[in-house]
């Protein structure tokens, strides 16, 4: 349960509802390329023909604090119409174990940012923002997020992997 806060934190502006299991794609150990000294980083992992360029992430208080709101900011470049029908499968591993996957409907997610349009989103540059609280009951240890967003003709949107350490 505490580890779904914090990936939903996480990923929040990005996240939406359940596809089936042949869409989604395995965890790998991600390279981050993106990082800060806060215990976390990201990096792309996907390809030159993403619909969204993920161009930037933050998150406030750096590093996130167990208890504590976090509040998640991403800018991405949007370079095709996100449909309505848009997907994000989502795997966390702590460590190396599998703990999470699930699959969220990416517009529903997205309208409930400060993005106050819903799908589809047009082409352009968008900035969301979305604040939660950690659970206290984060467990230690290193979690390695991979975040794949389709839009709903099955172009990939984005991929993201995501580690955040809490040891």
């Amino acid at each position: 349960m505490m580890v779904r806060f914090f990936l939903i934190a996480l990923l929040a502006p990005l996240v939406g509802q359940a596809n089936p299991i042949e869409r989604q794609i395995p965890l790998r150990s991600p390279v981050i390329t993106h990082s800060t000294f806060g215990g976390w980083g990201w990096s792309h992992c996907g390809g030159a023909k993403n619909i969204i360029e993920v161009k930037y992430v933050s998150v406030e208080p750096d590093p996130p604090q167990r208890g504590q709101d976090l509040t998640v900011k991403f800018v991405g470049d949007v370079s095709k119409t996100v449909k309505k029908g848009s997907w994000v499968d989502v795997t966390v591993k702590l460590g190396l174990v599998p703990i999470l996957t699930k699959s969220f409907d990416f517009c529903e997610q997205a309208h409930k940012t400060n993005i106050t349009d819903r799908c589809p989103y047009d082409p352009g540059t968008y900035a969301v923002e979305r604040t939660v609280t950690l659970p206290e009951e984060i467990p230690p240890g290193k979690f390695l997020i991979n975040a794949r967003g389709f839009n709903a003709d099955k172009h990939e949107l984005f991929c993201l992997d995501i580690v955040a350490d809490f040891s």
